[in-house]
């Protein structure tokens, strides 16, 4: 009877270890967040350009249908979601691509898309929490919302190519500002003639890329004459304030060859001041910050597990940088296992002047593309359409850890 008691106790201990299979994820799995919300409208989906507001405290979306509906909902978090403000902007768009919340008043800024295909324009216009438009910008090639000198500006850039009498190619690039409430212009409209290599004449300067949301344009300007010396001092990296139409700053260029380097950086990603990407040798995620420090960014996981093309980021509120990439289930070493791995998209969060990453988050991705934002403490994860490119069925909302 020992014996047999001996047995029976082995095996009921063995058993439950043996009953626990290995876990199966599957997609809409999530670890170190919790699912606290999802929004599925009743009608129409869910528009691209989801936002939080500055403090995080609140959620913006806009609810679109094909072509006739498009209202512009703001959640709440604090109330659980609750609805605290709607907005019909049917009466001017339909086609929204950006909201944001103007700090200190009750307007919202809306970015739209005007006309379709290679003709489309982008205009803004300033709503009141009623709906009504109380300024337009644009439409133009770019409408940009930001700041100059403390102030918030909207910035209208237009491009325009065109063959002079003698049949040379010339590029019309036109910036104006003016006051976001007021509409008073900020300074005097801007029109540089450049030829096809970006050269402007008038100004001795070759246009190379923009920055500052096209307040500030960065190139080559030209040396000027020394009469003592009897020469021209060489060129030099110089910035020129739309606004103020002056050259703000000029730098000698001693290594030509590093900023050659740093030119085709910042030209790859124009009006950005701080930006995250991957190295040309797709080893590595870059911090380039606004001082011009460029910096390998540490993240959790070997980067030869995520596909290179995967990363999204999203500019803190302090400085800092939200960003994402997305496991290959075929990366090298699961095509070395023969086993595919789970595709998870995870969140990481760096820290203003910090170089390490911390992964906040992972939830695991089907076929379909996602967006999303975050804050502080909430991601929203837009579950993207398949065959259509604007917007999804439902946004979840996740707590994060």
């Amino acid at each position: 009877m020992r014996g047999l008691l001996v047995v029976g106790l082995v095996v009921s201990l063995a058993a439950p270890a043996a009953a626990q299979p290995k876990r199966r994820y599957k997609p809409g799995d999530v670890k170190d967040a919790k699912l606290v919300e999802t929004i599925k409208p009743l009608k129409g989906f869910v528009d691209d350009g989801v936002v939080f507001d500055g403090a995080g405290g609140r959620l913006v979306y806009i609810n679109s249908d094909s072509g006739t509906m498009s209202t512009l909902k703001v959640l709440d978090i604090g109330q659980k979601f609750a609805e605290i403000r709607t907005i019909d902007l049917s009466s001017f768009t339909t086609t929204p691509t950006r909201v944001e919340l103007v700090p200190g008043s009750e307007s919202i800024y809306v970015a739209y898309r005007v006309g379709s295909g290679d003709d489309a324009t982008i205009a803004a216009a300033l709503v009141d929490s009623n709906g009504k438009v109380k300024r337009k910008f644009g439409p133009a090639t770019d409408v940009r919302l930001t700041t100059y000198e403390g102030d918030l500006v909207v910035v209208t850039y237009d491009v325009a190519r065109k063959r002079t009498k003698k049949g040379e190619v010339q590029m019309s690039h036109t910036v104006e500002v003016r006051a976001l409430e007021s509409g008073k212009r900020v300074g005097k409209k801007v029109t540089m003639l450049a030829d096809d290599s970006g050269y402007v004449k008038k100004l001795d300067f070759k246009l190379q890329y923009w920055q500052d949301d096209y307040l500030t344009a960065v190139g080559i300007k030209g040396g000027q004459w020394d009469r003592k010396q009897d020469q021209r001092s060489p060129d030099s990296a110089g910035r020129y304030d739309i606004v103020q139409r002056l050259f703000a700053k000029r730098r000698l260029i001693k290594d030509v060859t590093e900023h050659a380097l740093r030119v085709q950086i910042r030209a790859e990603h124009p009006n950005e001041a701080s930006f995250l990407r991957v190295t040309n040798d797709l080893t590595a995620v870059q911090w380039v910050t606004e001082a011009g420090e460029i910096a390998d960014v540490e993240i959790a996981e070997p980067f030869h597990h995520y596909d290179p093309k995967s990363l999204r980021y999203q500019l803190a509120a302090d400085g800092g940088m939200y960003f994402s990439l997305t496991i290959d289930p075929v990366n090298p070493d699961a095509v070395g296992r023969k086993k595919a791995d789970p595709k998870w998209l995870d969140l990481y969060r760096v820290a203003p002047g910090k170089t390490k990453a911390k992964r906040l988050a992972r939830l695991l991705v089907g076929k379909r593309d996602v967006e999303w934002v975050a804050s502080a403490e909430h991601w929203a994860v837009l579950q993207k359409h398949v065959g259509f490119s604007r917007g999804g069925t439902e946004l979840d909302v996740y707590k994060l850890k």
